[in-house]
Parts: C-alpha cells; structure tokens; sequence
C-alpha cells in the first residue's frame, strides 16, 4: 500500500514521498542495503515480477537484441509524464539509429496479450526483419539478461532493468529515473543524487510501501511477501496446466479437485475395479 501525503509516486509533477526519501534519507545502513540485495536476488532466482504467470521455460530470443517495454496505451504513469504514442515512436526511432545492425525485441504489455487493452507498438512497426514484437509470457529477468540495451518510458520493467545491471533509455519521468542509474531522454534537474541500486530498491521497495500480508490479515516486511509470492507462483506453475490422475476411488477425487484443480480441472483415469464393473455391465 502506497500511503503518500506529497503525491502519487509514478506522478513527477509534484515531489511525492517517494522521491523525499530518495533524495534525503541515507540509504546507507548496511544491514538495510543487505536486505535490499538478498531480495533482488530473490526476485531474479525466483523470476518473480509484477506479473508473475509464466513458464521460465520458455523459449527466448537469441542474446544481443534491444529491448524496448511497450505499456497500455493511456496508462496512469504514461500519461503522468505526458507521454503518447509520439514517445514511443521516439524509442523506436533511437534504438534503430543508435543499433543499427541489432535485433529489436519488443516486448508487449501482457494485458494486451489478452486484448484486454492496446499497447503503443502494434504490427505496423515491424516494418523490417530488425523489429519483432515479442509477446510470449516469458521471465523477464531471461529478457533483460539477453538483452544488449534496454528502452523503456515508464514501465515497472525500466526499474527492473536497473537491478538485472542494465543502464536503460528512459522515455518518460518514473520514479526511477534521474538518479544517475539510467540514461535519462526527460531529464529532471531537480533529482541531482547518484544512487545505487540498491539504494533505489531499498527506498522504493521497503522504506516507501506498506505491506500488507492477505492470508495473516496483518501489516507484515517485504520478506513475507516474498515469501507469499514465491509460493503462490510456484503452486501456479506447477499446477496451470492440469494434472491426470489414475486409481482414483471416486471419493476422494472430490479432494483431488480441491487440491489440484485451481487452475485446471484434474483429469481421472478409472480405477481397475471401475473398468471391470464398466466391462461386465
């Protein structure tokens, strides 16, 4: 929960709170920094992100392209930063220039994987075998470790970016940008601090929220909501594609379904005496 009395964080139009402690508070207690890069870690082992519904698995795009995050077109960060679709032709138009002789990935928001709603980048834009758009949900720590370079506006993956080791092209003015850790197209003169990281992730991930663990009904540290986190993706990976089961008495397939069938109903395979009762009848 973000409880902000300056602003909104994704907003730089007025300083939120946000940006108050990225730009005066320390940011250089040890034990916190240590915190701060243990769940990074556990982030990137884990390929956990904002959306987290995918098979790590999947196949990847050979290493050495350009990466460029589309968003959902009119989202509140991108219209925030006065962006539009002139902005992300300007990505485009910079990374074919600046890489001429690369891939360009463009990664789609996964909502618009679901025609839930439309990005900026469409099919238009692959007007040469150098541009394809990328849509499989795929980890997007995989991404940005193949990645040469990396554009985006204002996506939570420009700030992932930074923790994969990446210093990305950045369109628009998020939270993320100006504090030496990306290669600023909006620059924003009022953040003059350098920082790490770390020291980013520290701030915006466990100084700035207020976690909130569901199943406990409790306020709780980021630790526990990666804890929450790691175990409701791996239950979904594991268990999204279905399971079939076999000698089952039917009585407790009910508990099967239960255990097993949130994602995908359990497939039953007759016991040995059902086949031979199916057989005689």
């Amino acid at each position: 929960m973000m409880l902000d009395k300056g602003g909104f964080h994704y907003d730089p139009a007025q300083p939120s709170d946000l940006e108050q402690i990225l730009q005066h508070e320390p940011l250089n207690d040890p034990q916190e920094l240590q915190r701060a890069e243990d769940a990074i870690s556990r982030l990137q082992d884990q390929n956990l992100s904002k959306y987290s519904a995918f098979d790590p698995r999947m196949p990847l795009p050979k290493p050495g392209f350009i990466l460029l995050i589309d968003q959902t077109r009119g989202d509140g960060a991108v219209r925030a930063s006065g962006g539009g679709q002139i902005d992300f032709d300007a990505m485009l138009a910079h990374a074919r220039a600046h890489f001429p002789d690369h891939k360009i990935i463009i990664r789609t928001h996964p909502e618009t994987r679901f025609n839930l709603r439309e990005g900026y980048f469409s099919a238009r834009h692959c007007d040469s075998p150098q541009i394809t758009l990328f849509n499989r949900a795929t980890s997007p720590w995989h991404l940005l470790e193949r990645a040469k370079a990396v554009y985006s506006f204002s996506s939570q993956l420009g700030f992932e970016a930074i923790l994969a080791g990446h210093r990305p092209h950045i369109f628009g003015q998020p939270f993320y940008a100006g504090w030496g850790l990306t290669v600023d197209h909006k620059p924003m003169p009022w953040r003059s601090r350098k920082l790490s990281s770390s020291q980013l992730f520290l701030a915006a991930m466990i100084k700035y929220p207020i976690w909130y663990d569901a199943y406990r009904d409790r306020l709780c540290s980021l630790e526990t909501i990666l804890d929450n986190l790691e175990a409701k993706t791996r239950t979904w990976r594991e268990d999204h594609q279905g399971w079939s089961a076999s000698s089952i008495s039917r009585w407790k397939r009910q508990h099967f379904r239960t255990f097993f069938g949130r994602y995908k109903s359990v497939k039953f395979q007759n016991t040995p005496s059902e086949d031979l009762k199916r057989k005689h009848a």
